[in-house]
């Protein structure tokens, strides 16, 4: 299902999706001025990107992949960051093994 839906619920346009996106980041209160006109703090690609690297570190590729609609796996794989955190995790587990 969309996270934001029309008055008649179906799915947005990337336009309506944005303006409704701003009026939220408004309303919150992250907004900032970028060249003298207000932004929002955080945009829609960085929300993906967030809810794509959060699947990716629980969840197989290929149904990561489908929940954002990728057809290719290598776009699925770009949200694989690894975090120092996660990195340093895994060395401590393997000396421990």
């Amino acid at each position: 299902d969309p996270l934001f839906r029309s008055q008649r619920g179906t799915r947005l346009s990337y336009h309506a999706l944005r303006h409704q996106w701003v009026r939220l980041c408004d309303a919150a209160g992250l907004m900032d001025e970028v060249e003298g006109k207000p932004q929002p703090r955080y945009t829609l690609h960085q929300l993906r990107h967030t809810l794509g690297t959060a699947l990716i570190a629980n969840h197989p590729e290929h149904l990561v992949g489908r929940i954002l609609g990728h057809r290719d796996p290598r776009s699925t794989r770009r949200y694989a960051e690894v975090s120092e955190a996660q990195v340093r995790a895994a060395l401590s587990g393997r000396r421990r093994g």
